[in-house]
């Protein structure tokens, strides 16, 4: 299973049943909710998309391990600093 599932699974986000299918739990739901009221698409694949794409150019060689870390960083800090200024949304 690929770790990003199964951090899926562990934070209990989503369950999966017997023939392999998920359902979000209430705390799952309720995440994405609150971040779609924000605006921010944190469930969707493109996210984690842009990551890889920054990771095999640093593989490559095209950019640099540093300008992609940082890059990432201050898009997560971003986001979180958002959030915790829009907490009320995702706690309703």
């Amino acid at each position: 299973m690929h770790d990003h599932i199964k951090k899926l699974l562990d934070r209990c986000y989503a369950t999966k049943d017997s023939n392999t299918r998920f359902s979000p739990t209430n705390l799952g739901e309720a995440l994405v909710m609150g971040y779609d009221d924000m605006g921010y698409e944190l469930w969707k694949p493109y996210l984690r998309a842009m990551m890889e794409c920054d990771m095999k150019a640093v593989s490559i060689g095209t950019k640099r391990k540093s300008e992609v870390l940082e890059t990432c960083l201050q898009q997560m800090k971003a986001c979180f600093v958002d959030v915790r200024l829009q907490e009320v949304l995702i706690l309703n």
